[in-house]
């Protein structure tokens, strides 16, 4: 069996560390197959069944268009595949095989935020909420399988997909969290794992301790952001990206503070559930989804400063009742076991 998988846009951050989780999944559980991996560079080792192809002038969103609707059939049916699988959320037009989609791109299906074209600092966001937003819907009909994270995610595109038993949930992969003790969690220092995107929220979080420090400045607490921005509050702290092992231990000892009102998943929502720490969170359909029947939660409006501020004050004023959280979610395989076997059964 041949298999093409398409993957060019995978160039650093979480993207890339998705696409070597997968790669090495099939590098360790399939020696027959044969793997093609279209990438902008070589970022996977290759073996005797796994192929790295790095094409021309793919870097540019213009080169991607171009690859999708002109160049890149004539480089995939080259490999005369089985099937061929897209990680980067639309498809290549006029390939001689069953594609499945990896969808990972939410923006456009949610409705919380509309961006303006218009907008020189939504710019960006509005070109893949509406721009690529209608490639993908418009390929969706087109593909044979099509793969989200979230029940909420399927939801939506069911809308656009011709038959609802094409379209598969599979979470990401979870790492094995130890139990917070709810007396070493500190109620008054708060973490954020994020990157500095519009839609990640962090102007809610730098308003709501605004209000907190104006109303009470002697008030001791802290937020820890994973970002290299530093802000104009000394309670807020940019530490920079930290390794998922540093995340971890993070949320055994501080609340998780998830403003973010656009996700694909929001692994950190199920990592914190995992260690059974408080969490405050955005009132979202992803944050319900993942978190649903769990006590150490509160949730508030994305867009409410003042709510999030009173939420605060509780917390760093040990004013919120938290549980022992016995149960824990067991995953019992590896996610990418499923997706392969998605993969051999659209042939």
């Amino acid at each position: 069996m041949k298999i093409v998988v398409v993957d060019f846009a995978a160039k650093a951050g979480g993207a890339l560390s998705v696409l070597k989780d997968f790669a090495e999944n099939v590098k360790k559980n399939d020696k027959i197959n044969d793997w093609y991996f279209i990438l902008s560079g070589k970022f996977i080792s290759e073996t005797p069944n796994i192929h790295v192809i790095i094409p021309e002038n793919i870097d540019s969103n213009l080169g991607r268009l171009k690859f999708d609707f002109i160049t890149g059939s004539k480089i995939i049916n080259s490999f005369k595949p089985d099937v061929v699988f897209s990680m980067q959320n639309t498809t290549t037009y006029r390939v001689n095989a069953p594609v499945i989609l990896y969808l990972h791109q939410p923006l456009p299906f949610q409705n919380i935020v509309n961006y303006s074209l218009l907008n020189k600092n939504e710019r960006s966001l509005a070109i893949k909420q509406k721009l690529v937003g209608a490639l993908i819907k418009n390929s969706l009909p087109k593909v044979a399988n099509i793969i989200v994270q979230t029940e909420w995610m399927r939801q939506e595109v069911l809308k656009y997909a011709n038959k609802k038993e094409s379209v598969f949930v599979i979470q990401p992969n979870i790492h094995e969290t130890n139990k917070a003790k709810l007396e070493n969690i500190r109620t008054n220092h708060f973490f954020y794992p994020t990157s500095d995107i519009l839609y990640k929220n962090i102007a809610v979080v730098e308003e709501a301790c605004k209000k907190l420090d104006n109303e009470f400045p002697l008030l001791d607490y802290a937020v820890n952001l994973t970002i290299d921005r530093s802000i104009e509050n000394e309670k807020i702290h940019s530490v920079g990206q930290l390794s998922r092992i540093e995340v971890l231990e993070k949320l055994e000892t501080t609340v998780l503070l998830f403003p973010s009102y656009v996700e694909s998943f929001g692994l950190p929502l199920l990592e914190a559930r995992q260690t059974g720490t408080f969490i405050i969170a955005a009132s979202t359909p992803f944050a319900h989804e993942i978190l649903n029947n769990y006590e150490n939660v509160i949730y508030f409006d994305p867009f409410n400063a003042e709510e999030l501020k009173g939420i605060l004050y509780k917390s760093i004023h040990e004013q919120i009742k938290l549980s022992v959280i016995k149960d824990s979610i067991v995953q019992k395989k590896d996610s990418w076991d499923e997706v392969r076997n998605i993969i051999y059964r659209s042939e």
